[in-house]
């Protein structure tokens, strides 16, 4: 175990097999969609910080369908932006954030287009986004996971809880170092196979406020799961007691 309550890196990746095995065997074997096109990824990513992937496939759509392309999105106010995804938190933001992602990508490229990424190396590509400063680095490994395939790990609140809890990184960690020891952790093979499965565990039982251990697969190798559940059979255990003992002493009293 580590200094900061996290386990080491070892004991760690073989967590992460059982813990991915048994998620499989509950919620079935991950197949990895068709990628999207990586500039697709990267603003859908942008779109969904904060909000649902559904709603930011619909944010995306009304894009596509406000503009006449994504280099007239380039070329429009953030008002305008703003006015086609509206709906989502933060619009404000995110209509600046897409903005200003698409005119990094055309300073870079002459053109509204990321596909030399799909022929690119997972080195090449990091280079790349490197220079995108100001974009958060969990939308950057959902676009190098997703649409090109390398490993990477998008960490988003279920996949964070799930990791924390399970004592694979730290629960009030950076996001980044939180990412980077992920990355260390999981197979390469099993980037995706993880992320969707603690994605899925976390949004079906390990709840942020009210964890469903008892549903669990994995709560025998999960110290929040040990800890409840045997606080669980205390609060039993003396709730009993003091039904037994309420019994005597009406037996008593008779």
């Amino acid at each position: 175990m580590g200094r900061d309550g996290t386990l080491t890196i070892v004991k760690a990746r073989r967590l992460v097999v059982r813990v991915c095995n048994a998620l499989e065997r509950k919620y079935g074997a991950r197949e990895m969609p068709s990628p999207r096109p990586p500039l697709e990824e990267l603003l859908l990513g942008v779109l969904a910080q904060g909000s649902s992937e559904r709603s930011a496939s619909r944010a995306y759509r009304r894009l596509t369908q406000f503009f006449v392309d994504l280099n007239e999105v380039r070329v429009s106010t953030p008002k305008d932006i703003e006015a086609a995804i509206s709906d989502l938190p933060n619009a404000e933001d995110k209509a600046y954030a897409v903005k200003e992602t698409l005119s990094h990508v055309f300073n870079k490229r002459n053109e509204i287009s990321l596909g030399f990424l799909e022929e690119a190396s997972a080195a090449e590509a990091r280079r790349f986004f490197a220079e995108m400063e100001d974009t958060d680095r969990g939308v950057i490994a959902r676009v190098m996971l997703f649409s090109l395939g390398h490993p990477a790990m998008p960490l988003n609140a279920q996949v964070d809880r799930v990791s924390s809890r399970l004592g694979l990184i730290q629960g009030d960690g950076d996001s980044s170092e939180s990412r980077a020891r992920l990355e260390k952790i999981v197979p390469s093979d099993r980037m995706f196979d993880v992320h969707s499965l603690f994605n899925e565990h976390g949004r079906k039982a390990c709840l942020a406020a009210r964890p469903k251990c008892s549903r669990s697969v994995v709560r025998s190798y999960c110290r929040t799961g040990k800890k409840l559940t045997a606080s669980s059979r205390k609060t039993r255990s003396r709730s009993k007691s003091k039904s037994s003992s309420r019994s005597r002493s009406r037996s008593t009293r008779s």
